[in-house]
């Protein structure tokens, strides 16, 4: 049979290599081949290297696919299609997109890896399946979230940013509406695609061939349902009520390109209270989710003094920390047990924190309320939780809800 993609004059062209990149996928790799058909090829040498946006469009420059040999032509095609897959360029929230570059290259990658799959230098490979960046080491990385990493990352990030020089190989290409409203790329021309169908047939059309890669369905299952990126959203939320303010002993980096001597900006350290309900239907599956995710929270923001209670009819605690370590959040006993009122929780904060500027409830939403607050909160509901309509006031954040 003659080779359909072979060049008469010579060596195959980049966009050759390309489209033969997605045969070979679907015939060996069907999972990310059949993703990688929802792919519209588009030269653009502005680029640099090779690029998706959240629609599927995969812009390459001609030269960096020419110089690449089709093996890792192949494993790179699974990779840009793995960013649309797992909406990465939609779920980056509030978050600094270069470090959610880096994590998210770090999951696909070691995933790719873990099915056999050749990467090209210059990105972010795990070595034995453990990623070495930042002066910080995860094992297990194909068994991590995008969000797991970029919280593990993060405090060194702030430190020591750009310090190790990371570029990385693909460029994430974020468009007008996309989540934080900046435009850092081409732009979109292909129609919006529901990656999250497209998840379910390619792990369907993969599994009747007893080709799944490891930890795809793991992944799968863990997107599915979870449309919002509520973790995102509650650090933006978190970072929204940091009070600031201006210094003038030193410069802002913007006056460096204007000439004009402009103050900088000064971020002061916020009370947050979070309170954790202990009641009879809360599970300690649920428990441990609230922990975590105040790990994630002591992780994401240094100038925060964390005030910890646990409530169901009554208050526990308080737990007050300032800088506080993963240890003192493990290290936590939770205490009660009984029904469940928030009404004691904020009149709480009422009586002994009311400088505090958030509240953070971690529940089921299963509950009583105050008729208002003159805190503002948050609402972070898990489990078999309420609707988000039953909470009578503040934000809402739903966690992807048990069935």
């Amino acid at each position: 049979m003659s080779d359909i993609f072979a060049n008469p004059f010579g060596k195959a062209t980049p966009i050759q290599k390309l489209k033969k990149a997605r045969v070979k996928l679907n015939e060996e790799k069907p999972f990310f081949g059949y993703l990688s058909m929802r792919l519209v090829f588009h030269r653009d040498d502005s680029v640099g290297t090779i690029g998706v946006d959240k629609n599927g469009n995969c812009y390459y420059n001609e030269d960096f696919i020419d110089k690449l040999n089709q093996m890792h032509v192949d494993s790179l095609l699974a990779h840009e299609v793995m960013h649309c897959a797992l909406q990465h360029m939609t779920r980056v929230g509030g978050k600094d997109k270069e470090l959610w570059n880096i994590s998210t290259d770090a999951v696909i990658n070691a995933l790719l890896i873990k099915d056999g799959m050749s990467l090209p230098e210059g990105g972010v490979l795990p070595f034995n399946d453990e990623l070495d960046i930042l002066e910080i080491k995860i094992p297990d990385v194909h068994k991590k979230s995008a969000n797991e990493v970029y919280d593990k990352l993060y405090n060194n990030w702030k430190k020591q940013k750009k310090k190790d020089g990371y570029s990385g190989v693909d460029k994430h290409i974020y468009t007008d509406d996309d989540s934080d409203g900046n435009s850092n790329g081409t732009g979109s021309t292909s129609s919006n695609v529901d990656w999250e169908k497209e998840l379910v047939e390619a792990s369907t059309f993969a599994k009747l061939q007893g080709k799944l890669p490891a930890g795809i369905k793991r992944l799968v299952d863990g997107l599915l349902g979870n449309v919002i990126d509520w973790r995102g959203l509650l650090y933006k939320y978190i970072q929204n009520s940091i009070p600031f303010d201006y210094t003038w002993m030193k410069p802002n980096k913007k006056s460096y390109a204007t000439k004009i001597y402009m103050p900088d900006i000064i971020k002061e350290k916020i009370d947050i209270i979070c309170s954790i309900d202990t009641s009879g239907s809360i599970s300690q599956k649920e428990l441990k989710t609230f922990l975590s995710e105040l790990l994630g929270i002591i992780n994401a923001f240094e100038n925060v003094e964390l005030n910890v209670i646990f409530n169901d009819t009554e208050v526990y605690g308080p737990h007050t920390f300032q800088n506080p370590t993963p240890d003192d959040i493990v290290k936590l006993k939770p205490e009660g047990g009984g029904g469940t009122d928030h009404n004691p929780v904020f009149e709480w904060v009422y009586k002994n924190n009311n400088s505090a500027r958030l509240l953070i409830c971690f529940t089921d939403g299963y509950t009583s309320f105050p008729k208002r607050s003159s805190i503002d909160t948050i609402w972070v509901l898990a489990g078999y939780h309420c609707e988000k309509e039953h909470i009578p006031f503040g934000r809402v954040i739903e966690l992807p809800r048990e069935k």
